[in-house]
């Protein structure tokens, strides 16, 4: 008799908490890391916000990044006309 072995969905989630790479968190957010690392040089996402650096390596705190892109408080203003 054979066993169907279910398969499991990977999905773009995230465990509350989770610290991620660059890469990982622009993947998950649908941008370019290009796009990513412009909101960090630009002061827009900050250790304040979540983003830990060590030694090489930037880590970001996803569901604080993901909260603040989705309310649209990371993006750069429209010019005015």
């Amino acid at each position: 008799m054979a066993v169907a072995i279910p398969t499991v969905e990977r999905t773009k989630t995230v465990e509350y908490g989770e610290f991620v790479m660059v890469p990982k968190a622009a993947h998950w957010l649908d941008i370019s890391p290009l796009t990513l690392q412009n909101w960090i040089s630009r002061k827009r996402f900050t250790a304040a916000d979540g983003l830990r650096r060590f030694g090489g390596s930037t880590r970001i705190h996803f569901p604080t990044l993901k909260a603040r892109a989705l309310a649209g408080e990371l993006l750069t203003p429209a010019a005015p006309c």
